[in-house]
């Protein structure tokens, strides 16, 4: 099967990455209604119609050009996605965690600060088919995501043992040419405490996703 492309928003937020897998299939869903209800809360044609504005601002194509079975896959995908950002919101939304202005503030800031005007900035935000505010509300459940997971799975405690780096080194140096592991030690170090995470955040999804009541409508 053709390698499928999905377009991803990495937003990273102290360290904790937050995917926004994008795309669908116009060809094969209704004109209205939910494509899906979890746990009694409907996900959106909106969403998926965001979705796709997403892809196409990624990619610079559509699903239009690709096979019927890769554009089934990206479908899959995305629903799936989908699910599991709403579980995770319906979680954290019951946490009651809430997050105060001027972390959103700081994050906005750092944003902002990566480009060398407003112009650009804004630029950036077209291209991706964002404005400032949908970015702030992005941020915002990023940051309040990100202290539910430090809460619930207690991710400030994960560390990175010697061993683990060293054999994260050696699977990376099989398969391409790298420095030696004393000059990028430190990059190894988070690129396997991502990894250790990640697999905590998934395990957790997953345990969510295994309660619910998921209803799929496409």
């Amino acid at each position: 099967m053709k390698k499928i492309l999905i377009a991803i928003i990495v937003i990273l937020v102290a360290g904790i990455g937050i995917w926004y897998v994008t795309s669908m299939d116009k060809n094969n869903n209704d004109s209205s209604g939910p494509v899906a209800v979890v746990n009694g809360d409907e996900i959106s044609r909106a969403e998926f119609e965001e979705a796709e504005n997403q892809f196409a601002a990624q990619q610079g194509t559509s699903t239009d050009s690709l096979d019927k079975e890769t554009r089934e896959q990206i479908k899959t995908n995305i629903i799936d996605s989908l699910i599991s950002q709403k579980l995770l919101n319906q979680a954290v939304e019951s946490s009651e965690i809430v997050i105060e202005s001027e972390q959103i503030d700081a994050q906005m800031e750092i944003f902002r600060s990566q480009f060398e005007n407003d112009e650009m900035f804004q630029e950036a935000l077209r291209t991706q088919s964002l404005t400032e505010e949908s970015l702030r509300s992005k941020v915002t459940i990023e940051l309040t995501t990100e202290a539910y997971f430090n809460e619930k799975l207690n991710l400030s405690s994960v560390t990175v043992s010697e061993d683990e780096i060293n054999t994260a080194y050696e699977e990376i140096s099989a398969t391409q040419e790298v420095p030696a592991l004393e000059e990028v030690r430190e990059e190894v170090r988070q690129f396997v405490l991502g990894q250790k995470k990640r697999e905590l955040i998934f395990a957790h999804i997953a345990e969510l996703r295994s309660a619910a009541d998921i209803e799929i409508l496409i």
